[in-house]
């Protein structure tokens, strides 16, 4: 373990620990309209993927139990983005029906993947300068990154719809949010999902610190709708 694993881990754990206050603070002030709810999906996500990467980069070695909840946290967060961007500013009925058990389904999904399987994740390992080499992985790693990405995409086709229709302050809102995703979904794609497919390492620190932007933004957005309700 150096000292520059143990700085990034603790980093990261402090992250963590901000976004669990942050969840907190929504669940017992804000009234739970579906689009707070997908955001608490989000948050619950992020902070079980920060916390487990925080983790893992502090103790290095081998952390491949640990990294199981990262991947999980990843599944929670990005569906539920999904939700909340088809229920922000306001929901699309017919479509939120079939979304808003998409966040459920998934985590139990590929939960019973991670950890009931040797499919997905066999082995995965923290080095000396705070990356994973995946070691051993199954054809679940594919599957889940496909998943990632087909979810993302839709979420970002249905957002910038949502943005060119709109105008005045909802659309400002709806600009904060494309704003934060594109941001930190550069980084993401490239260190948790290219470079694990096809170089066997991922760098979760670094779209893990790029993630607190996407989630500024994201409570930005939905804050300014809060108040005007």
């Amino acid at each position: 373990m150096t000292l520059l694993n143990m700085t990034v881990g603790l980093v990261l754990i402090a992250v963590a620990a901000a976004e669990t206050v942050l969840f907190f603070y929504f669940f017992t002030k804000y009234q739970k309209t579906l689009s707070i709810q997908a955001l608490l999906g989000v948050i619950a996500g992020m902070v079980v993927w920060v916390a487990a990467n925080g983790i893992a980069i502090f103790l290095g070695g081998d952390v491949t139990f640990i990294e199981k909840f990262a991947y999980l946290g990843g599944t929670l967060l990005t569906s539920s983005f999904l939700l909340f961007i088809f229920a922000f500013p306001y929901p699309k009925n017919h479509t939120i029906e079939a979304l808003k058990y998409l966040p459920a389904v998934s985590v139990l999904f590929f939960g019973y993947l991670l950890f009931f399987t040797d499919t997905f994740l066999r082995k995965l390992s923290v080095d000396g300068i705070s990356s994973s080499q995946i070691e051993q992985s199954g054809l679940s790693l594919w599957v889940w990154s496909f998943f990632i990405i087909v979810v993302w995409i839709s979420a970002l086709i249905e957002l910038k719809r949502r943005y060119t229709e709109q105008i005045g302050e909802t659309k400002e809102r709806l600009r904060y949010l494309l704003i934060g995703v594109y941001i930190s979904l550069f980084i993401g794609i490239i260190s948790d999902i290219l470079f694990p497919l096809f170089y066997k390492r991922t760098f979760a620190g670094l779209a893990s610190l790029f993630s607190v932007v996407w989630l500024i933004f994201m409570i930005k957005a939905i804050r300014y709708r809060e108040k005007e309700a």
